[in-house]
Protein backbone atom coordinates (compact mmCIF):
# COMPACT_ATOMS: atom_id res chain seq x y z
CA UNK A 1 0.00 0.00 0.00
CA UNK A 2 1.55 3.39 -0.91
CA UNK A 3 2.13 5.49 1.79
CA UNK A 4 -0.61 8.60 1.74
CA UNK A 5 1.51 12.32 1.05
CA UNK A 6 -0.32 14.87 2.54
CA UNK A 7 0.74 17.97 0.95
CA UNK A 8 -1.47 20.60 0.42
CA UNK A 9 -3.30 23.18 3.08
CA UNK A 10 -4.79 26.09 1.72
CA UNK A 11 -5.87 28.73 4.65
CA UNK A 12 -8.56 31.46 4.45
CA UNK A 13 -7.78 34.78 5.22
CA UNK A 14 -7.52 37.39 6.46
CA UNK A 15 -3.69 37.54 6.69
CA UNK A 16 -3.01 41.15 7.89
CA UNK A 17 -4.03 41.38 11.64
CA UNK A 18 -6.36 45.05 12.20
CA UNK A 19 -3.87 45.47 15.39
CA UNK A 20 -6.96 44.49 17.83
CA UNK A 21 -6.09 42.26 20.94
CA UNK A 22 -7.82 40.31 23.21
CA UNK A 23 -7.20 42.85 26.27
CA UNK A 24 -8.59 45.57 23.77
CA UNK A 25 -11.99 44.29 22.88
CA UNK A 26 -12.20 43.02 26.57
CA UNK A 27 -11.74 45.94 27.85
CA UNK A 28 -14.17 47.90 26.10
CA UNK A 29 -16.52 44.98 27.30
CA UNK A 30 -15.78 46.23 30.56
CA UNK A 31 -16.11 50.00 29.83
CA UNK A 32 -19.78 49.25 28.17
CA UNK A 33 -20.95 47.81 31.32
CA UNK A 34 -19.60 50.51 33.67
CA UNK A 35 -23.33 52.48 32.63
CA UNK A 36 -25.42 49.65 34.19
CA UNK A 37 -23.30 49.17 36.84
CA UNK A 38 -23.26 52.75 38.12
CA UNK A 39 -27.44 52.51 37.91
CA UNK A 40 -27.39 49.15 39.77
CA UNK A 41 -25.14 51.20 42.63
CA UNK A 42 -27.94 54.05 42.49
CA UNK A 43 -30.69 51.93 42.64
CA UNK A 44 -29.70 49.50 45.35
CA UNK A 45 -26.86 51.25 47.38
CA UNK A 46 -23.55 50.15 48.24
CA UNK A 47 -24.54 46.62 49.22
CA UNK A 48 -24.34 46.77 44.70
CA UNK A 49 -21.43 47.72 44.81
CA UNK A 50 -19.92 45.39 47.51
CA UNK A 51 -21.23 42.76 45.57
CA UNK A 52 -19.89 43.62 41.87
CA UNK A 53 -16.47 44.32 43.54
CA UNK A 54 -16.38 41.22 45.77
CA UNK A 55 -16.69 39.18 42.52
CA UNK A 56 -14.57 40.82 39.93
CA UNK A 57 -11.58 40.66 43.12
CA UNK A 58 -12.75 36.63 43.27
CA UNK A 59 -12.40 36.25 39.83
CA UNK A 60 -9.34 37.38 39.09
CA UNK A 61 -8.05 35.34 41.73
CA UNK A 62 -9.56 32.63 41.01
CA UNK A 63 -8.20 33.12 37.54
CA UNK A 64 -4.56 33.50 38.14
CA UNK A 65 -4.54 30.67 41.27
CA UNK A 66 -5.88 28.18 38.92
CA UNK A 67 -3.66 29.13 35.73
CA UNK A 68 -0.43 28.71 38.60
CA UNK A 69 -2.12 25.51 39.48
CA UNK A 70 -2.51 24.57 36.24
CA UNK A 71 0.90 25.81 35.28
CA UNK A 72 -0.61 27.99 32.63
CA UNK A 73 0.30 31.65 31.56
CA UNK A 74 -1.69 33.88 33.94
CA UNK A 75 -3.37 36.45 31.83
CA UNK A 76 -5.75 37.94 34.32
CA UNK A 77 -4.56 41.32 32.92
CA UNK A 78 -6.58 40.55 29.62
CA UNK A 79 -9.54 41.63 31.57
CA UNK A 80 -11.66 38.43 30.93
CA UNK A 81 -11.68 37.62 34.24
CA UNK A 82 -13.02 40.97 35.14
CA UNK A 83 -15.83 40.80 32.64
CA UNK A 84 -16.76 37.01 34.29
CA UNK A 85 -17.17 39.34 37.50
CA UNK A 86 -19.24 42.12 36.50
CA UNK A 87 -21.54 39.73 34.36
CA UNK A 88 -21.45 37.45 37.68
CA UNK A 89 -22.75 40.35 39.59
CA UNK A 90 -25.01 41.99 37.04
CA UNK A 91 -27.37 38.27 38.11
CA UNK A 92 -27.07 38.21 41.54
CA UNK A 93 -29.55 40.00 43.85
CA UNK A 94 -27.73 43.10 45.83
CA UNK A 95 -28.29 41.69 49.24
CA UNK A 96 -26.83 38.45 48.78
CA UNK A 97 -23.58 37.70 51.23
CA UNK A 98 -20.09 38.70 50.19
CA UNK A 99 -19.25 34.81 51.05
CA UNK A 100 -21.36 33.77 48.33
CA UNK A 101 -20.03 35.78 45.66
CA UNK A 102 -16.91 34.41 46.33
CA UNK A 103 -18.12 30.49 45.96
CA UNK A 104 -20.30 31.84 42.71
CA UNK A 105 -17.11 33.21 41.19
CA UNK A 106 -14.74 30.14 42.03
CA UNK A 107 -16.92 28.22 40.43
CA UNK A 108 -17.06 30.26 36.91
CA UNK A 109 -13.79 30.53 37.13
CA UNK A 110 -12.30 27.61 38.25
CA UNK A 111 -15.01 25.19 37.37
CA UNK A 112 -17.16 26.46 34.03
CA UNK A 113 -13.48 28.44 32.37
CA UNK A 114 -10.22 27.24 33.50
CA UNK A 115 -10.99 23.59 34.12
CA UNK A 116 -12.34 23.30 30.02
CA UNK A 117 -9.03 25.21 28.87
CA UNK A 118 -9.98 28.56 29.68
CA UNK A 119 -10.64 31.68 27.14
CA UNK A 120 -12.50 30.13 23.97
CA UNK A 121 -12.36 26.40 25.40
CA UNK A 122 -14.91 26.54 28.28
CA UNK A 123 -18.64 25.37 26.71
CA UNK A 124 -20.82 27.24 28.88
CA UNK A 125 -21.09 30.72 29.98
CA UNK A 126 -18.83 30.99 33.21
CA UNK A 127 -21.30 33.82 34.86
CA UNK A 128 -24.34 31.73 34.32
CA UNK A 129 -22.69 28.52 35.17
CA UNK A 130 -21.69 30.50 38.71
CA UNK A 131 -25.03 31.85 39.02
CA UNK A 132 -26.30 28.62 38.57
CA UNK A 133 -24.49 26.92 41.37
CA UNK A 134 -26.02 29.28 43.37
CA UNK A 135 -29.28 29.24 43.27
CA UNK A 136 -29.05 25.66 42.99
CA UNK A 137 -27.39 25.95 46.65
CA UNK A 138 -28.67 28.75 48.18
CA UNK A 139 -32.06 29.01 46.35
CA UNK A 140 -33.26 31.88 49.23
CA UNK A 141 -30.75 34.45 49.04
CA UNK A 142 -30.57 34.17 45.92
CA UNK A 143 -34.50 34.74 44.88
CA UNK A 144 -34.77 38.16 47.89
CA UNK A 145 -35.02 41.45 46.16
CA UNK A 146 -35.02 44.83 46.69
CA UNK A 147 -37.10 47.55 45.00
CA UNK A 148 -35.70 50.35 42.88
CA UNK A 149 -33.80 52.86 45.74
CA UNK A 150 -34.22 50.47 48.42
CA UNK A 151 -30.99 49.85 50.19
CA UNK A 152 -31.75 47.73 53.37
CA UNK A 153 -33.79 44.56 54.26
CA UNK A 154 -37.21 45.26 52.18
CA UNK A 155 -37.76 42.71 49.55
CA UNK A 156 -39.88 42.87 47.02
CA UNK A 157 -41.22 40.98 43.67
CA UNK A 158 -39.44 41.21 39.87
CA UNK A 159 -42.06 41.83 37.02
CA UNK A 160 -41.65 38.36 36.05
CA UNK A 161 -42.38 37.39 39.70
CA UNK A 162 -45.42 38.99 39.61
CA UNK A 163 -46.38 37.10 36.19
CA UNK A 164 -45.13 33.95 37.27
CA UNK A 165 -46.67 33.83 40.93
CA UNK A 166 -49.84 35.43 39.64
CA UNK A 167 -49.56 38.29 42.67
CA UNK A 168 -51.94 40.96 42.61
CA UNK A 169 -49.60 43.57 42.04
CA UNK A 170 -49.83 46.45 39.28
CA UNK A 171 -47.17 45.82 36.73
CA UNK A 172 -44.64 48.37 36.11
CA UNK A 173 -44.80 50.74 33.40
CA UNK A 174 -42.80 50.22 30.29
CA UNK A 175 -40.78 53.21 30.99
CA UNK A 176 -39.83 51.75 33.66
CA UNK A 177 -38.64 48.97 33.33
CA UNK A 178 -36.78 51.04 29.82
CA UNK A 179 -35.07 53.25 32.55
CA UNK A 180 -34.71 50.39 35.24
CA UNK A 181 -37.30 51.68 37.64
CA UNK A 182 -37.80 48.17 38.78
CA UNK A 183 -36.54 45.37 41.46
CA UNK A 184 -34.27 42.55 40.20
CA UNK A 185 -30.94 41.60 39.42
CA UNK A 186 -28.12 44.30 39.91
CA UNK A 187 -27.59 44.30 35.80
CA UNK A 188 -30.69 43.37 33.89
CA UNK A 189 -33.24 46.52 35.12
CA UNK A 190 -32.14 49.26 32.75
CA UNK A 191 -32.45 48.40 29.55
CA UNK A 192 -31.75 52.10 28.53
CA UNK A 193 -28.44 51.64 29.93
CA UNK A 194 -27.89 48.30 28.18
CA UNK A 195 -28.58 48.95 25.19
CA UNK A 196 -26.09 52.32 25.06
CA UNK A 197 -23.19 50.01 25.61
CA UNK A 198 -24.43 47.90 22.54
CA UNK A 199 -25.12 50.73 20.38
CA UNK A 200 -21.11 51.56 21.49
CA UNK A 201 -19.69 48.34 20.33
CA UNK A 202 -22.22 49.13 16.93
CA UNK A 203 -20.24 52.15 16.72
CA UNK A 204 -17.08 50.39 17.50
CA UNK A 205 -18.12 47.80 14.71
CA UNK A 206 -17.13 44.97 17.74
CA UNK A 207 -20.37 43.42 17.12
CA UNK A 208 -23.34 43.44 14.19
CA UNK A 209 -26.77 44.21 14.55
CA UNK A 210 -28.04 40.98 13.21
CA UNK A 211 -27.55 38.34 16.17
CA UNK A 212 -29.03 40.77 18.80
CA UNK A 213 -31.37 41.96 16.87
CA UNK A 214 -32.72 38.18 15.77
CA UNK A 215 -32.77 37.35 19.43
CA UNK A 216 -34.97 39.89 20.56
CA UNK A 217 -37.00 39.53 17.47
CA UNK A 218 -37.63 36.03 17.92
CA UNK A 219 -38.43 36.61 21.55
CA UNK A 220 -41.27 39.04 20.72
CA UNK A 221 -42.56 36.84 18.12
CA UNK A 222 -42.76 33.74 20.24
CA UNK A 223 -44.34 36.14 23.15
CA UNK A 224 -46.65 37.22 20.64
CA UNK A 225 -47.47 33.80 19.14
CA UNK A 226 -48.08 32.10 22.66
CA UNK A 227 -50.74 35.44 23.83
CA UNK A 228 -47.98 37.54 26.01
CA UNK A 229 -47.11 41.22 25.76
CA UNK A 230 -43.96 41.38 23.65
CA UNK A 231 -43.12 44.13 24.94
CA UNK A 232 -43.39 43.63 28.23
CA UNK A 233 -41.16 40.29 27.50
CA UNK A 234 -38.05 42.55 25.97
CA UNK A 235 -37.76 44.71 28.45
CA UNK A 236 -38.32 42.86 31.81
CA UNK A 237 -35.77 40.27 33.34
CA UNK A 238 -32.55 40.25 31.75
CA UNK A 239 -33.74 39.74 27.85
CA UNK A 240 -31.45 42.17 26.71
CA UNK A 241 -28.78 41.71 29.53
CA UNK A 242 -28.47 37.70 28.17
CA UNK A 243 -28.76 38.44 24.47
CA UNK A 244 -25.49 37.29 23.16
CA UNK A 245 -23.79 40.07 20.82
CA UNK A 246 -21.80 38.09 18.55
CA UNK A 247 -18.53 40.41 17.76
CA UNK A 248 -18.76 39.39 14.06
CA UNK A 249 -15.68 42.05 13.26
CA UNK A 250 -13.18 39.98 15.25
CA UNK A 251 -14.37 36.44 14.61
CA UNK A 252 -11.26 36.21 12.42
CA UNK A 253 -8.43 38.19 13.73
CA UNK A 254 -5.75 36.02 14.54
CA UNK A 255 -5.14 38.36 17.49
CA UNK A 256 -8.27 38.66 19.34
CA UNK A 257 -10.37 34.52 19.89
CA UNK A 258 -13.83 35.85 21.61
CA UNK A 259 -17.09 34.14 20.34
CA UNK A 260 -20.53 34.35 22.40
CA UNK A 261 -20.55 30.28 21.89
CA UNK A 262 -17.33 28.50 23.13
CA UNK A 263 -15.18 26.69 19.92
CA UNK A 264 -13.71 24.35 21.77
CA UNK A 265 -10.56 26.04 20.24
CA UNK A 266 -11.60 25.42 16.34
CA UNK A 267 -12.21 28.93 15.09
CA UNK A 268 -12.51 27.31 11.80
CA UNK A 269 -9.69 25.99 9.29
CA UNK A 270 -8.13 23.14 9.89
CA UNK A 271 -10.77 21.16 11.88
CA UNK A 272 -10.66 18.77 14.87
CA UNK A 273 -11.89 16.40 12.61
CA UNK A 274 -9.32 16.89 9.56
CA UNK A 275 -6.33 14.19 11.04
CA UNK A 276 -8.34 11.69 11.58
CA UNK A 277 -9.95 12.14 7.95
CA UNK A 278 -6.48 11.76 6.37
CA UNK A 279 -5.56 8.51 8.66
CA UNK A 280 -8.66 7.32 7.36
CA UNK A 281 -7.80 8.14 3.54
CA UNK A 282 -4.13 6.84 4.29
CA UNK A 283 -5.55 3.40 5.17
CA UNK A 284 -7.25 3.33 1.99
CA UNK A 285 -3.82 3.97 0.34
CA UNK A 286 -4.64 7.72 -1.12
CA UNK A 287 -1.46 9.19 -2.27
CA UNK A 288 -2.57 12.49 -1.99
CA UNK A 289 -4.88 14.88 -0.10
CA UNK A 290 -5.59 18.03 -1.08
CA UNK A 291 -7.79 20.20 2.00
CA UNK A 292 -9.16 23.51 1.20
CA UNK A 293 -9.80 24.64 4.67
CA UNK A 294 -12.69 27.05 5.52
CA UNK A 295 -13.14 29.72 7.75
CA UNK A 296 -10.21 30.56 9.65
CA UNK A 297 -8.05 30.61 13.05
CA UNK A 298 -6.40 27.33 12.44
CA UNK A 299 -3.40 27.36 14.76
CA UNK A 300 0.00 27.21 12.16
CA UNK A 301 1.85 25.11 14.58
CA UNK A 302 -1.38 22.20 13.85
CA UNK A 303 -0.86 23.03 9.88
CA UNK A 304 3.16 22.83 10.29
CA UNK A 305 2.49 19.21 11.65
CA UNK A 306 -0.68 18.20 9.44
CA UNK A 307 0.84 19.16 5.55
CA UNK A 308 3.75 18.88 3.89
CA UNK A 309 3.47 22.21 1.86
CA UNK A 310 1.12 25.10 2.15
CA UNK A 311 -0.66 28.15 0.60
CA UNK A 312 -2.10 31.10 1.25
CA UNK A 313 -4.38 33.06 -0.88
CA UNK A 314 -6.07 36.22 -0.59
CA UNK A 315 -9.62 36.28 -0.62
CA UNK A 316 -10.64 37.30 -3.59
CA UNK A 317 -8.42 34.66 -5.02
CA UNK A 318 -9.42 31.83 -2.95
CA UNK A 319 -13.50 32.80 -3.62
CA UNK A 320 -12.69 32.40 -6.95
CA UNK A 321 -11.11 29.11 -6.94
CA UNK A 322 -14.37 27.86 -4.98
CA UNK A 323 -16.12 28.29 -8.08
CA UNK A 324 -14.31 25.98 -9.83
CA UNK A 325 -15.55 22.61 -10.49
CA UNK A 326 -13.47 20.24 -7.52
CA UNK A 327 -11.52 18.93 -10.55
CA UNK A 328 -10.60 22.62 -12.05
CA UNK A 329 -9.30 23.26 -8.92
CA UNK A 330 -7.52 20.32 -8.35
CA UNK A 331 -5.69 20.87 -11.44
CA UNK A 332 -4.84 24.41 -10.67
CA UNK A 333 -3.50 23.23 -7.44
CA UNK A 334 -0.76 21.27 -8.46
CA UNK A 335 -0.26 22.56 -11.53
CA UNK A 336 0.76 26.68 -10.18
CA UNK A 337 1.36 25.27 -6.00
CA UNK A 338 3.39 21.83 -6.44
CA UNK A 339 4.71 22.85 -10.28
CA UNK A 340 3.73 19.64 -11.51
CA UNK A 341 3.71 19.07 -15.74
CA UNK A 342 0.59 18.29 -17.13
CA UNK A 343 1.88 15.09 -17.55
CA UNK A 344 2.44 14.37 -13.89
CA UNK A 345 -0.86 16.26 -13.04
CA UNK A 346 -2.68 13.05 -15.58
CA UNK A 347 -1.64 10.66 -13.63
CA UNK A 348 -2.07 12.16 -10.13
CA UNK A 349 -5.24 12.56 -11.22
CA UNK A 350 -5.97 9.29 -13.00
CA UNK A 351 -7.58 10.99 -15.99
CA UNK A 352 -6.18 11.66 -19.47
CA UNK A 353 -3.50 14.58 -20.64
CA UNK A 354 -6.12 16.01 -22.98
CA UNK A 355 -8.62 15.90 -19.72
CA UNK A 356 -6.12 17.95 -17.87
CA UNK A 357 -4.98 20.30 -20.74
CA UNK A 358 -8.77 20.91 -21.37
CA UNK A 359 -9.84 21.82 -17.24
CA UNK A 360 -6.78 24.01 -17.15
CA UNK A 361 -7.62 25.87 -20.06
CA UNK A 362 -11.14 26.31 -19.26
CA UNK A 363 -10.08 27.44 -15.07
CA UNK A 364 -7.88 29.98 -16.75
CA UNK A 365 -10.39 31.06 -18.74
CA UNK A 366 -13.46 31.52 -15.56
CA UNK A 367 -10.54 32.41 -13.50
CA UNK A 368 -9.78 35.49 -15.17
CA UNK A 369 -13.37 36.43 -15.50
CA UNK A 370 -13.82 36.33 -11.86
CA UNK A 371 -11.04 38.28 -10.76
CA UNK A 372 -12.01 40.70 -13.08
Amino acid sequence: MAESKRLLILSSPPFVSEGETIERVMWRVNLVLLPALAWGVWSFGLDALRVAASCVASCVLAEAAAQRIMQRPVTVSDGSAVVTGILLAFNLPPGIPTWMTVVGSVAAIAIAKQAFGGLGFNIFNPALIGRAFLLASYPVPMTSWRPYGACDGVTCATPLGIIKEKLALPLPSYADMFLGRTGGCIGETSTLLLLAGALYLLWRRDITWHAPASFLGCLAIASRLSGRDPAFAVLAGGAVLGDRVRMMRHAGDRAVFIRSLSTRGQLGGVSAGVPGALATLALFGCDLVIIETVGVGQCEIDVARLADRGADLLVDVLDALRRLSVRQRAVIYLTYWLGMRADEVARTLDVSLRTVERELTSARGRLEVLLR
